[in-house]
């Protein structure tokens, strides 16, 4: 009972001094990341151009203290907010930052009140921002005010799923943004709509309680007017957000009727739905495609080397770089069978491949190299005969392109070893079959790439050598590989890791020394094991030195393989006290609602996990 009264005494001794934290917090919170209208220096409404990384880091941590206040009295933190919105509803406390700080509070407790209580909160929070919406005149008034309602219904997906009359209010009002000219709103109207479609989906392909079709038709329907004033980019990101809604489609003959244009952004949502549509097409746009690059080098055999940056040219290549792109997308997205690479890959050779040989260095198109490490990364050891022509048509003239120095071509430096590293893990045995003078060439070039200043290329290099070590280390060449290459590298790691530009890939260079040192060490003292079983032991343990369940089964089992030696695995069992900091952090996170993003569903489910 005493216990029992104190807890109540420190409750009422705090509660006004917390009260007046959460008003300090409420009027005074930072900008979050999805907000991009705002007001400059000159008291100007205008899209923000950059952002403030330290603002980012604020709202972060403000966030995070008003939940915690939040979750210390739920009811004062909803009749402040509200109390607050009244004073902007009546012009009383009407100002643009005040109802900045004020919604972008709203937006950061999403998830922090219990479900009922969430509901009651925001029926009554849109309902209040819609009318101030309505009855507010001038331009810049209305613009601030569609960007917080904009955050705020963005930031609560689960409480729009429940609602489909508030859904549908809301995406139709976002469609009455897209039409404001107002810097910024446009872009943030299209940006929520992607959002909120990703996260319910499923409710613009049924038909509703009192509709009498679904959303996604009635959307289509209204398509050119409400795309009528939209910039390119943004109906890219608008059909993006339709192709989300026809993924969630189940209808195969609906969902045909629906397949509109802007191929690269609907592919990057329909993933393996797009195959109809790309079987249609891929032919015409491989002719397109080799019909624009024997234009462009037509024109620069009559202009020189000058004529590739002409804006003729430049137009023409950004048409093959698209089409490089869709294919692309499709690719990654699409569902990973085999007959689908069989399909695409082998009419690509030339008019891609070749291409690339053939052109002049400036005319070469990087996305080639990302396409076909792309496909090598989706179909893996289907690709291997194909290999050879691959490595033919890139490997040397892109070589001879990036090594001159450090500066030129950069996307096809990281995009090159990217490449190298798809054949390097999927397709081991094509790099074996090479001559001893092209693998000299490829490790050459791997060295090249980990010594490289820029950080990006030095850890693909890095990984990429991580990758051939393994590959080697169980292969019938290891012995072989090892005598011609061990001290090289072994040189060029220690010359970069003690050189003062490669600190930031240091960790890298450290792993490759410590796979090696480890294997060594514990092939010496488990004589009975061989090779291949040690460097599996080894990878098994990296692997798994996230997961304690995963890296004890790993050791456990192991250890049971052995006949003459076996591991002591006392420590291994160790509970809760060798739980990962990030676990422990995430476990924490879960204890107080509100805390993890509403977007991060993928880290509730791993928490749950645990």
């Amino acid at each position: 009972m005493v216990l029992v009264l104190n807890f109540h005494n420190a409750d009422n001794l705090y509660s006004v001094p917390m009260s007046k934290l959460r008003l300090l917090m409420i009027c005074r919170m930072a900008k979050p990341e999805e907000v991009i209208v705002v007001e400059d220096e000159n008291g100007n409404i205008v899209r923000e151009t950059m952002k403030d990384n330290d603002v980012l880091v604020q709202y972060k941590i403000m966030r995070e203290t008003l939940i915690y206040l939040s979750h210390l009295d739920h009811e004062d933190t909803e009749q402040q907010m509200l109390k607050k919105l009244s004073k902007q509803l009546n012009g009383q406390d009407w100002s643009w930052n005040n109802l900045n700080t004020l919604c972008w509070a709203i937006g950061s407790i999403s998830g922090s009140m219990m479900e009922e209580q969430e509901n009651r909160f925001l029926v009554m929070v849109i309902r209040d921002l819609l009318n101030l919406c309505e009855i507010t005149k001038g331009k810049d008034n209305k613009a601030v005010i569609a960007s917080n309602i904009m955050y705020v219904v963005g930031q609560y997906p689960k409480f729009l799923r429940a609602h489909w009359k508030f859904l549908k209010t809301v995406v139709n009002k976002l469609f009455e943004f897209m039409h404001e000219n107002h810097p910024g709103v446009q872009d943030m109207a299209c940006d929520t709509f992607l959002k909120i479609v990703q996260k319910c989906k499923r409710k613009f392909v049924l038909t509703q309680l009192g509709e009498n079709e679904p959303f996604v038709s009635e959307l289509l329907s209204s398509l050119p007017v409400t795309i009528a004033d939209l910039e390119p980019h943004q109906i890219h990101s608008f059909y993006e957000s339709v192709g989300h809604m026809i993924h969630a489609e189940s209808d195969g003959t609906e969902e045909g009727r629906i397949f509109e244009k802007t191929n690269t952004s609907v592919a990057n949502s329909l993933g393996p739905y797009f195959f109809p549509q790309i079987s249609l097409i891929f032919l015409d746009m491989l002719t397109v495609y080799r019909m624009y690059s024997e234009l462009i080098s037509s024109t620069i055999a009559e202009g020189g080397p000058f004529a590739s940056k002409t804006s003729f040219v430049k137009l023409l290549r950004s048409v093959k770089r698209e089409t490089l792109k869709l294919i692309e997308t499709f690719v990654d997205k699409a569902e990973d069978q085999p007959h689908i690479g069989k399909q695409f890959v082998p009419p690509m050779m030339d008019p891609v491949l070749g291409d690339y040989a053939r052109n002049l260095p400036d005319a070469r198109e990087s996305e080639v190299l990302s396409l076909f490490a792309t496909i090598i990364n989706k179909y893996k050891r289907v690709m291997m005969d194909d290999v050879p022509r691959i490595f033919e048509a890139v490997f040397q003239c892109t070589l001879e392109m990036i090594t001159k120095n450090f500066e030129d071509y950069p996307e096809h430096r990281l995009k090159f070893f990217s490449l190298l590293r798809a054949i390097a893990t999927h397709c081991f045995h094509a790099l074996v079959q090479l001559s001893s003078q092209q693998l000299k060439l490829v490790m050459d070039s791997i060295i090249w790439a980990f010594r490289h200043t820029e950080r990006n290329i030095a850890e693909t290099g890095l990984n990429l050598l991580l990758e051939m070590l393994k590959n080697f280390q169980v292969s019938e060449f290891s012995n072989q590989f090892h005598r011609t290459y061990f001290v090289t590298i072994e040189q060029e790691i220690f010359a970069v890791l003690t050189d003062t530009f490669h600190k930031p890939v240091a960790s890298s260079l450290i792993l490759i020394l410590f796979v090696d040192y480890t294997i060594k060490l514990l092939g010496s003292s488990f004589p009975n094991m061989t090779s291949t079983e040690v460097t599996q032991f080894v990878d098994g343990l990296l692997l798994s030195k996230n997961n304690l369940t995963a890296f004890k089964d790993h050791i456990r089992l192991s250890g049971c393989n052995q006949k003459n030696f076996q591991l002591r695995t006392t420590k291994i069992f160790m509970q809760k006290k060798q739980l990962p900091r990030g676990r422990r952090i995430a476990r924490g996170c879960s204890l107080y609602l509100g805390l993890l993003p509403p977007m991060s569903c993928k880290m509730k489910w791993w928490i749950l996990s645990c």
